[in-house]
């Protein structure tokens, strides 16, 4: 019976053992399967950090290409603009550039345009005083003829003997008496051995029985010498006159033995003053006289009378109070 009870005694605890030897064994081989879903957690979990970290990187990553982008595409719309810009101050400058060329090229049609007109009008204007001077002389030539102007009708000769000599201040012996007068030009010639014409006397100092006045030749190298003779013609009531004031002007027109100057009554011309005519291109050329028949307020008209049998009044000639020296 003992033997039979420490038997089973015997068994139990061989079941209890290998009971506690299996649920030790169990317990070991889940821990180890614990340990290892452990393990294999713990490196999903670091796969897992790993892969957040990657995204984290790749994430920052992307939002630096994104602000990087952004700032390109700032800088290339900056670029655009710029270049938008100095497209258009390209353009303005070019149309500002255009628009000077059409304004330059505007002032120099209006300039000679100005210029034509300028010239129409001068054209005019000299046509205009042609056909005045035109008109002022045929009045004059009328005016003659009505009134049978002194000057036309039959001339008195009077003779005078040069008497001295002093330099170009000639001396003769005729005289108020005479009806010579201040301002009177005389010609001078001589009869020996040929008739020969000197030049032009014209009084500037005259008494009773004589007369002084200053010679001009007619030619260079021609003198005037004692014994030569002074002749003027004088119609009845001609009496020369000097302006008070010297004038000189130039002859704008002539027609026949009539000329139309540049001096007026403005210039204190009156009808009876004698002026005499020069040339002075070129050479200074005396001319001989001109009577003033007419006067208007800028121009007036004279009777050209000759120094010599050659000289001849025309346009640009000159007119003066007093006679060269």
């Amino acid at each position: 019976m003992r033997l039979t009870s420490r038997v089973r005694s015997g068994r139990v605890r061989h079941l209890l053992l290998g009971l506690i030897a299996g649920i030790a064994l169990a317990s070991l081989v889940a821990a180890v399967i614990a340990m290892q879903l452990i393990g294999h957690e713990r490196q999903r979990a670091l796969a897992a950090m790993t892969e957040a970290e990657q995204q984290r990187e790749l994430a920052e990553v992307a939002n630096k290409n994104l602000t990087d982008q952004a700032d390109r595409e700032l800088q290339l719309k900056k670029q655009l603009a710029d270049a938008a810009a100095r497209a258009e101050l390209a353009n303005i400058r070019l149309d500002s550039a255009k628009a000077d060329a059409e304004i330059a090229k505007l002032r120099n049609e209006s300039a000679k345009m100005q210029q034509e007109l300028n010239e129409r009008n001068e054209r005019i204007r000299l046509e205009e005083q042609r056909l005045n001077a035109a008109k002022l002389i045929v009045e004059v030539k009328e005016k003659l003829a009505r009134t049978r102007d002194p000057l036309n009708q039959l001339p008195q000769t009077v003779t005078a003997g040069v008497v001295s000599v002093v330099g170009n201040r000639v001396g003769i012996d005729l005289g108020l008496d005479n009806r010579l007068r201040v301002g009177h030009i005389l010609h001078v010639m001589r009869a020996k051995p040929e008739l020969q014409y000197l030049g032009t006397l014209q009084l500037t100092n005259v008494e009773q029985s004589r007369a002084f006045g200053f010679f001009t030749p007619e030619k260079q190298g021609d003198a005037i010498q004692p014994g030569d003779e002074a002749r003027i013609e004088l119609s009845q009531g001609s009496q020369p006159r000097i302006p008070a004031v010297e004038q000189i002007g130039k002859v704008t027109a002539v027609e026949d033995h009539l000329a139309v100057i540049s001096l007026g009554s403005e210039h204190g011309l009156e009808a009876g003053h004698i002026l005499q005519v020069y040339r002075t291109m070129p050479n200074v050329q005396y001319l001989g006289t001109l009577t003033i028949n007419r006067v208007e307020t800028h121009r007036a008209v004279g009777i050209f009378e000759p120094a010599g049998k050659d000289s001849t009044i025309k346009v640009g000639d000159t007119v003066d109070t007093k006679i060269i020296r």
